[in-house]
């Protein structure tokens, strides 16, 4: 599923944005990941706000539910210092995952200059709830 909605996202980025020099794609388990690279002479606030309003208009064509696409700019001095890696002999999958979002991230994000993102990989916690309308 992840591979069918970046190669419908990568068809639309590159009809719709200039410059681009080329792009990388990888899916992974509940998202995609699309890197893009521009021509040294290309505008990028003119190409921000064309993938912007192409991935809206590509959310109508995509499978029902998706969240529209987090997009960031990274140039050589926003370039990641530091990735993180959690594993656990004790927590669940969705243990770690809830652990490394909710805590971790929030203690990180008062470090200066520091920019997150939301964790990748893992499984969300999720809950079931069977409900009876009569009951309602």
């Amino acid at each position: 599923m992840e591979r069918r909605i970046l190669t419908i996202a990568e068809r639309a980025f590159t009809t719709s944005v200039g410059d681009i020099e080329h792009m990388e794609s990888r899916p992974f388990t509940g998202l995609g990941l699309i890197k893009m690279y521009f021509h040294p002479d290309a505008k990028i606030e003119a190409a921000v706000a064309q993938l912007a309003a192409t991935s809206q208009s590509a959310l109508r064509v995509m499978p029902p539910g998706l969240f529209p696409p987090i997009i960031l700019r990274y140039n050589a001095a926003s370039v990641p210092i530091l990735q993180m890696a959690l594993s656990s002999d004790s927590l669940s999958e969705q243990d770690l995952y809830g652990y490394g979002g909710n805590f971790l991230r929030t203690r990180l994000a008062n470090v200066q200059g520091a920019g997150l993102t939301l964790p990748y990989g893992g499984r969300e916690r999720q809950i079931m709830v069977d409900l009876n309308p009569k009951a309602l």
